[in-house]
């Protein structure tokens, strides 16, 4: 299990940390990809990832170079919620696979889960 947090790590930083310049090559309208906004209504770009997270991983600290994560279009099979704090707790906002929404606050942290195998009244 450490082993696969360790690939996952070093996928993330390689691919979510990579500069700025190679993010042309993609497009947020891909699928399979997630692209991370600083403001609201996907405006200004923080990155993108490919990353599929297993279910319960925290990504702890989605602070980059400006501060957090405020909107997100997602192109993807992932789900989770968006956390307020660096260590996945505070104020929380869901994120369901393959959806565009602002989060409602500066998001520091990222949480996988499976949203659409709970009951709404759960989330």
């Amino acid at each position: 299990m450490r082993k696969t947090f360790a690939i996952l790590a070093a996928f993330f930083l390689t691919v979510v940390m990579a500069p700025s310049a190679s993010a042309a090559q993609y497009s947020c309208n891909d699928n399979g990809i997630q692209c991370w906004f600083y403001q609201r209504n996907y405006v200004d770009q923080a990155t993108y990832t490919f990353v599929e997270y297993p279910s319960g991983y925290c990504e702890e600290n989605l602070v980059f170079e400006r501060g957090g994560i405020r909107s997100y279009m997602n192109k993807s099979n992932n789900e989770g919620y968006w956390y307020s704090n660096t260590n996945c707790t505070g104020s929380r906002h869901a994120m369901k696979y393959y959806s565009n929404d602002n989060i409602g606050f500066e998001a520091r942290s990222f949480r996988a889960a499976c949203i659409s195998c709970i009951a709404p009244a759960d989330h």
